[in-house]
């Protein structure tokens, strides 16, 4: 395999998600706003993001959740992959809940609109990751951690596991990620 994935350091995030370059009116598509906060504060991985359809965004007791699902030809990694995620109340209070609202779209039908899955892979996790380590790499920040291990779009991914693996509770964690208990 390739390198060892890493975790974005706090700062790098910090100088990422707070530069002018990731408002809202700097991005030319929602996706390229909405994606990557959702990919730091879900663990989800980028193509199941990337598949979401209007339907696949519910509202359950005062909480959005992301229905993460293999309906409609979407794909999933593992069975233990279908799930139900919450999102983040700050991202509610970034906007999200207008987003949604804000969606004119069929049913099931893609909520991102400019998003198109690569035509060789069907995946859509290239043209995200390409953006946003395009933008990374414009703000200077560092594509390895301080012992060479590779940042990439996945660190998002691992940096929200690894935070909440540090929590102790296993089997809550790995269920909301998508991984079966037991695997990695």
């Amino acid at each position: 395999g390739g390198k060892e994935r890493g975790l974005f350091p706090i700062e790098s995030l910090q100088t990422a998600f707070s530069n002018r370059l990731y408002y809202r009116g700097f991005v030319k598509y929602a996706w390229q706003y909405w994606i990557p906060l959702l990919s730091l504060t879900t663990g989800a991985r980028p193509n199941e993001i990337a598949q979401l359809t209007r339907e696949d965004i519910t509202f359950n007791n005062d909480r959005f959740f992301l229905d993460i699902n293999d309906k409609n030809g979407k794909s999933v990694k593992t069975k233990s992959s279908i799930r139900k995620i919450p999102v983040s109340n700050r991202l509610v209070e970034l906007g999200f809940k207008e987003f949604v609202s804000s969606l004119s779209i069929g049913e099931g039908v893609n909520i991102w609109e400019g998003l198109t899955a690569d035509s060789t892979t069907g995946y859509y996790s290239a043209k995200i990751s390409y953006w946003f380590i395009t933008k990374f790499e414009s703000l200077g920040l560092a594509r390895e951690d301080h012992e060479k291990r590779v940042l990439d779009y996945y660190s998002f991914r691992h940096y929200f596991i690894t935070k909440a693996a540090s929590l102790n509770d296993e089997d809550s964690y790995k269920a909301y990620v998508g991984h079966s208990r037991g695997s990695g």
